[in-house]
């Protein structure tokens, strides 16, 4: 019985120790980065801590229209991107898609506001000379063109905290 003890107590000094050490840090559960890759070299361009149920949005000019487009993305449990709704003020080339038949229209005042609830696992852009593609999350705003040249094409994706710390 006093040998239980002693290794009881041995036990709970280390679990102990590890518990309080500030340098064992555990990544929370559902911490995502946010990435802008650069393609073909797979170059990250920007990465944002984010985490499940963050959104972010992604602001442009029509090419053809010159009318303004506001992209509502969400982050999901799993670290998948979720294209929740777009913005516009009427359908340009390009514009409501929907490849599934999925997604609901609403028509408000000047706008049309298109509901997709959308998973993807990455998406890609070709970062335009003028349509001024800005991504925003919480209140940073990064013009596209800040990171990357007009005509590059660029990869949005989430990848966990912890792969990215493995990548490095």
């Amino acid at each position: 019985m006093v040998a239980f003890m002693k290794s009881l107590i041995i036990a709970t000094l280390i679990l102990g120790t590890l518990a309080w050490n500030p340098n064992v840090q555990a990544e929370p559960s559902g911490s995502y980065c946010l990435q802008v890759i650069k393609l073909p070299d797979q170059r990250i361009l920007l990465e944002i801590q984010v985490k499940a149920q963050d959104r972010f949005y992604i602001d442009y000019i029509h090419s053809k229209d010159k009318t303004p487009v506001h992209d509502v993305f969400l982050i999901g449990e799993e670290g998948r991107l979720v294209l929740l709704e777009e913005h516009y003020e009427w359908y340009g080339a390009g514009l409501a898609f929907h490849p599934t038949g999925k997604g609901r229209i609403i028509f408000e005042k000047d706008r049309t506001r298109v509901l997709l609830n959308r998973e993807l696992t990455e998406f890609r852009l070709r970062v335009g000379r003028v349509a001024n593609h800005a991504l925003t999350y919480k209140a940073q705003r990064i013009p596209l063109l800040s990171i990357a040249n007009g005509g590059d094409l660029v990869e949005i994706t989430v990848a966990r905290a912890a792969e990215v710390k493995n990548h490095e």
